[in-house]
């Protein structure tokens, strides 16, 4: 009974060993992939409407800003984010 469990335990270790060096190879290489974009260095103002844009389209403003409401209960929309 030892003797299997034995064996089951060292290749389970040899396999993690070869896995993680394996794993830590990749990605050492300085080669730059074909089709990778600049990565564009952002203006202030640039961030600020690109941040307004994602929370406009991802349904942020939705729920995590203020809430607005007329006098007759309605719900005012906000100028500057609709």
């Amino acid at each position: 009974m030892r003797k299997p469990l034995y064996l089951l335990s060292v290749l389970v270790i040899c396999s993690l060993i070869v896995y993680i060096v394996g794993c830590t190879n990749q990605g050492t290489s300085e080669k730059k992939e074909e089709g990778t974009a600049e990565k564009k260095e952002m203006s202030s103002d640039e961030m600020i409407k690109r941040g307004n844009y994602l929370m406009i389209t991802s349904g942020c403003h939705d729920c995590h800003s203020p809430k607005k409401f007329g006098a007759h209960g309605e719900m005012m929309l906000d100028s500057c984010h609709r």
